[in-house]
């Protein structure tokens, strides 16, 4: 089931945790964890709308190497843009409690995610992995430059992440320029481990990009139009 939601405040922490096994990649350099939401039984892929952000570097393209897919990320600022301090500060502090709760359970059971370290006879303290943790929020050393989040814009069954633009028509990923303003539909991704790097990031379901200087944005500007099946719909809860 999958389950849609426009604010932070309806994530249920108590439903979320970190699945204990681990998935070890084709090149065997480190393993994913995936996360877990788990709700009155029932498991849910939980998407989570984000609040009007500034995509201060565009859409970030690299090549992986001969026979590879292109990867393709999206920085988004977590500072607020005209006025929605409060929507910001909400998805900015629900970001952090996701990177602590991964971090604990890392702490936790770094027995088995690391083993070399385990056999050495060693524990890593919480402030360790911290600084191995590139999480949902990433701060800048320059204290001048806001907060980011990062967002894997990824192919899904052979289609990328939707795009709209204010007029609510399809645009692709080349309308992501630098210094867009988007609000986003987005998921949980899963969690990078290796011994050097340990990584986080959401995965776009949906962008719709807010940035012809012609637009004025709705009163309410967490109302995201988004489409399924076909029609556009304001919001909904399921889908």
């Amino acid at each position: 089931m999958s389950s849609i939601m426009r604010y932070p405040s309806e994530f249920n922490f108590a439903a979320f945790s970190i699945d204990p096994n681990t998935v070890t990649t084709k090149h065997q350099r480190g393993v994913f964890l995936n996360t877990i939401y788990k709700e009155n039984g029932t498991h849910k892929r939980v998407k989570l709308q984000t609040p009007l952000l500034k995509a201060p570097f565009g859409l970030s393209t690299w090549h992986t190497g001969e026979g590879e897919e292109d990867k393709h990320t999206l920085s988004l600022n977590l500072a607020p843009c005209d006025g929605n301090e409060d929507a910001v500060k909400n998805f900015y502090e629900w970001l952090e409690r996701l990177d602590a709760v991964i971090v604990q359970h890392i702490f936790e059971h770094q027995g088995e995610l690391f083993p070399t370290v385990k056999a050495r006879g060693q524990k890593m303290s919480r402030d360790t992995i911290r600084q191995l943790f590139a999480g949902y929020v990433r701060t800048s050393k320059d204290p001048s430059y806001p907060a980011t989040t990062r967002l894997k814009v990824q192919e899904l069954f052979g289609k990328f992440p939707t795009i709209f633009n204010q007029k609510r028509e399809k645009v692709g990923l080349e309308a992501i320029v630098k210094g867009a303003q988007v609000i986003g539909i987005v998921e949980l991704g899963s969690i990078w481990l290796s011994p050097a790097q340990i990584t986080a990031s959401l995965r776009l379901v949906q962008l719709q990009i807010v940035n012809e200087p012609s637009f004025e944005p709705p009163e309410d500007e967490d109302v995201f139009m988004f489409e399924h099946n076909g029609q556009f719909h304001d919001w909904a809860g399921e889908y």
